[in-house]
């Protein structure tokens, strides 16, 4: 296991995105005790449709103090709300639709849009809601990650380069097996975050989850074991299965 990164595991995907969901509770009440707000920032795929099904439950849509909450996303591919490859259509289909939460605390990377203009503005809104000084990175509260089975992260992937980025905040890209553009944070700006979550289930990530937590030499250059090993303050949310080679 990588000396900077901490994992629980759990159950299920279920067991495991309802107690991600109880812990956004606890940190959105305590950011509203303080009367400030946090920002986290969101990730698209499978295991996230859970969590965002948790959280557009009547367990937690009512129970939340979402208007401590500024929600970002970490990736997203140019393609309209509407298209099912969409991280905000998903997001807003499954929570976002359903919760009390004012919609300027709602910054979706707009993915209907040209890349590069899109790239530009969204870099000025992350910049503007973190208070993020000029010529630094801006450091998000917490960002939830989940990874690929080549050990990409966002829309980072290992030996690809940005077409394009602005401040090194985020940038655009474009991998071979991908039809459209695809904007993502930076990997500067992600390892700047006060908080990071890696959510992983399933069997069939059991074998890159073990090469990261395990530091193996194959893993060192992967943007999710770059991550993992560098990051302030990691942890890693298993599901049994994931962790199965642990």
């Amino acid at each position: 296991m990588s000396s900077g990164s901490l994992y629980s595991t759990f159950k299920n995907p279920n067991e495991l995105c309802f107690a991600l969901a109880l812990d956004i509770q606890k940190y959105l009440d305590e950011k509203n005790d303080e009367g400030s707000s946090g920002t986290i920032a969101l990730s698209g795929g499978n295991t996230p449709k859970l969590l965002f099904e948790q959280l557009g439950s009547s367990t937690f849509r009512e129970a939340i103090n979402w208007n401590s909450a500024h929600l970002f996303w970490v990736d997203e591919k140019m393609v309209p709300v509407s298209h099912p490859d969409s991280n905000f259509g998903n997001a807003q289909n499954l929570f976002l639709n359903y919760i009390p939460i004012n919609r300027k605390n709602i910054h979706k990377i707009r993915g209907e849009g040209e890349p590069i203009p899109e790239v530009n503005r969204y870099a000025e809104e992350i910049k503007k809601i973190t208070h993020c000084p000029e010529g630094a990175l801006p450091s998000f509260d917490w960002i939830l990650l989940g990874v690929g089975m080549d050990g990409h992260v966002a829309s980072i992937y290992p030996g690809v380069e940005f077409e394009y980025a602005k401040e090194n905040i985020c940038g655009v890209i474009r991998t071979p097996s991908q039809k459209s553009k695809i904007i993502t944070l930076t990997l500067d700006t992600i390892l700047n975050a006060s908080r990071i979550s890696f959510i992983v289930t399933g069997a069939d990530k059991a074998e890159i989850v073990d090469m990261i937590l395990s530091n193996k030499k194959a893993s060192e250059n992967m943007p999710a074991a770059v991550i993992s090993r560098n990051a302030a303050s990691v942890e890693w949310l298993l599901d049994e299965r994931a962790a199965g080679l642990l």
